[in-house]
């Protein structure tokens, strides 16, 4: 016993200073990292100003919208009258993100009038027509005019899954101008009727401003090829409208489509007495300096003091904090975010093509070698005992297992090669995240300096992997990826998700389905390193021990990725809570009965609520997703969130290449590594805590297959991570 107490205080040495050495490298270099960044416009507001009435200050709203502009065309010289007006007010990046990839000017003006995504007119291309597809209002009595061809796009929203309503704007207002043809789509009631328009911009504005409480403005296209003249008529709108707007008025200037692929992020400025000049921010994407397209309505309703319908999904626009820095920089500033958002669009599909082919390379080399292995030990228990292997945990009494079989020095070599290849892909993940701290889309070669950024950092994770004094114990390398990687993700969510936001496993505001928070590809890498590292470390201790880590580790973990301040992933919660409670009962040794399965499914779903209901509690401009969800069950709406989520899983399914490495997953599990002989079930039976983190990350799989609108890429991700380190940790222990 005496003996025993000391291995085991030894053991658990080492694992407290893996943790330690982790935690103090790794969660301060993110921190130190987004300190030396701090004027990027990426970061999460910690601190926001104080919010201002601005029901009782606004009497009228001006929008004014120019298709394919971008903040690189804002300047002193090409657009003076916009670039004074930004001096002094609130500005954003805005995401144009609609019903469809790319957003026309129908889109962006049906969408803006719906507070939702929605659809101008069906695009059979993947370029916008030269023609908006609607014709002329037919004028009516004092300034008002009917869209005949209205009820098309209302036929062309109906079918999709996000319950756009287009004509939302101007049936809650009352009474909304609308000045050039594609403002008309955004400014119609549902019926098509329109309250006033005119044609273009009058030359004594003044009148029609004062028609309606809001004014939609469209001015014109900002066209790559001529740029200058269409930004001069541009900036002679926004110049005219400064000077003829009413008092207690607000000015909302927006890109209001791409116009063309790639799409990039469009200038919001927003002028009045509740702004000032300052960086914007919207519920909707909880990030300074990033708002949506569909946030612009609900921003008219806050101003103006109207209730917002059920089908508005965006939220309204609202200051961030002050802005010190001057027009020049906080400009460049979110021309660099757009930058940002441009550089890994074109390597997202490659780099997940790679990792699959990489994946699933090494799952058929392992299980040749596996083969191999299993042949040869096969062979020598027949010719050494004349009895048939078995995978039996070695005792005193047992005959000579494969640890003492004779392997060629050569199959070893290459064995411990294979080892150190799927170590090295586990940690890739990881350090496709952490490469993000480096602003490498700014260098002339912005991918090559990425790739080799990458590469850098994963000879280094290797090196300490397998440098580092945890490495004389056999699962001490696999257990140093694991804790580094969950580690460096967690610290990642509590700094303000900087090293997800743009990144190729991460998420991106053009898609605009998160800009904050565990993405679902981070979420299944941080979920499976989370199970691993807790696995392997409590495979150093005992008794209560035991149980009071993997509980304390597990719940630690679902608070970062529930909370709507961190992680933010519903989910994740609904996956992450019964795989803890899975590996918790299944390392202090406790069976899973039906019963027990079905309670860890409850356990989840209670945890959802809980982190639902603390968002619901919080003002509704500081809501995420997660309060906003509460919302929808409680006026019915919720539905169509989640047909839409469900129709994009199914989707997923069945055109996703990620579909093909679970399914080598499973059969290298199924038809190699778990057949007798082959070693995998001799190391789970020599580390039961092991044994149990892999079912926990197989039940956390299952669960985030179901409960995620990524579907397939939850277990694709988890398989990405597992799969490596379960072959390392295999070929390491059966060589000492």
């Amino acid at each position: 016993m005496k003996g025993r107490g000391r291995w085991w205080g030894q053991q658990t040495q080492q694992a407290l200073l893996l943790v330690s050495f982790v935690v103090a490298v790794f969660l301060g270099a993110p921190t130190a990292a987004l300190a030396a960044t701090s004027e990027r416009v990426t970061e999460t507001i910690i601190t926001r100003a104080p919010k201002v009435d601005a029901a009782a200050k606004t009497k009228t709203v001006i929008v004014i919208g120019v298709a394919g502009l971008r903040w690189s065309d804002v300047n002193s010289k090409s657009t003076p009258a916009l670039w004074q007006l930004a001096s002094h007010s609130g500005v954003a990046s805005l995401s144009l993100r609609t019903a469809g990839s790319l957003t026309c000017t129908g889109d962006g003006w049906v969408s803006l009038g719906a507070g939702n995504r929605a659809r101008g007119f069906v695009q059979r291309s993947e370029t916008c027509p030269d023609k908006l597809g609607v014709a002329e209002p037919k004028p009516g009595p004092d300034g008002s005019a009917q869209l005949v061809e209205y009820d098309k796009i209302a036929r062309n929203n109906h079918h999709l899954s996000y319950g756009a309503n287009p004509g939302t704007l101007a049936a809650s207002v009352g009474c909304v101008s609308a000045i050039g043809l594609p403002a008309a789509l955004g400014a119609a009631h549902p019926g098509g009727y329109l309250d006033y328009y005119a044609a273009s911009l009058p030359a004594d504005p003044a009148v029609a401003l004062r028609r309606c409480p809001a004014t939609l403005i469209s001015a014109g296209v900002a066209d790559r090829i001529e740029p200058q003249a269409d930004l001069a008529r541009f900036d002679d709108v926004v110049k005219a409208v400064v000077a003829a707007r009413p008092p207690n008025s607000t000015i909302i200037i927006s890109g209001i489509a791409s116009t063309e692929q790639p799409s990039h992020l469009a200038p919001l400025v927003v002028a009045g007495s509740s702004f000032g000049k300052t960086l914007l921010i919207s519920a909707s994407t909880q990030r300074a300096g990033y708002t949506q397209l569909i946030d612009i309505a609900p921003t008219i309703f806050d101003l103006l003091g109207v209730g917002a319908p059920g089908s508005v999904v965006g939220q309204p626009i609202h200051v961030a904090k002050q802005r010190t820095s001057s027009t020049e920089s906080s400009v460049s500033a979110l021309v660099d975010a757009d930058n940002a958002t441009q550089a890994p669009r074109p390597w997202v599909q490659p780099f997940l093509t790679v990792l699959v082919v990489l994946n699933v390379t090494l799952l058929a080399v392992a299980a040749f070698f596996f083969h191999r292995r299993r042949c040869a030990v096969e062979e020598a228990q027949m010719r050494l005992s004349g009895t048939k292997y078995t995978d039996a945990v070695p005792t005193e009494t047992t005959v000579p297992t494969e640890t003492t079989v004779a392997i060629p020095p050569k199959r070893l070599r290459w064995e411990h090669v294979v080892e150190c290849a799927a170590l090295t892909l586990a940690c890739l993940p990881v350090a496709s995240f952490l490469a993000q701290l480096l602003p490498w889309w700014r260098a002339p070669f912005a991918f090559g300096v990425y790739v080799l950024t990458t590469l850098i950092l994963v000879s280094a994770i290797v090196l300490a992997a397998y440098r580092g004094p945890w490495a004389r114990w056999p699962l001490g390398p696999a257990a140093f990826v694991a804790v580094f990687t969950a580690v460096v993700l967690a610290a990642d969510v509590l700094t303000g998700s900087t090293m997800q936001l743009n990144s190729l496993a991460g998420y991106s505001p053009l898609v605009a389905g998160r800009f904050t928070g565990f993405g679902s590809l981070s979420f299944a890498v941080f979920a499976a390193a989370t199970l691993l590292a807790a696995a392997y470390l409590a495979q150093l201790m005992a008794g209560w021990h035991r149980f009071v880590m993997l509980l304390t580790v597990g719940t630690v973990a679902v608070a970062v990725v529930g909370e709507p301040g961190w992680g933010s992933y519903v989910g994740g919660v609904i996956a992450l809570t019964p795989a803890v409670i899975v590996l918790t009962l299944r390392g202090a040794g406790v069976r899973l009965s039906g019963m027990r399965i079905i309670g860890c499914g409850v356990a989840g779903l209670l945890a959802v609520a809980a982190f639902a209901t603390l968002d619901y509690s919080r003002p509704p401009q500081d809501r995420t997703h997660l309060g906003r969800f509460v919302q929808q069950l409680s006026d019915g709406t919720a539905d169509v969130e989640i047909r839409r989520k469900a129709e994009e899983n199914v989707h997923l399914l069945f055109t996703s290449s990620l579909t093909l490495l679970v399914l080598a997953a499973t059969a290298f599990i199924v038809l190699v590594a778990w057949r007798r002989g082959a070693g995998l079930r001799r190391v789970l039976g020599i580390y039961p805590c092991l044994r149990a983190g892999l079912l926990a990350v197989l039940f956390a799989s299952a669960v985030g297959l179901v409960a995620n609108s990524s579907g397939i890429a939850v277990p694709a991700f988890m398989a990405m991570l597992t799969m490596p380190l379960l072959i390392a940790t295999t070929f390491r222990v059966l060589r000492t």
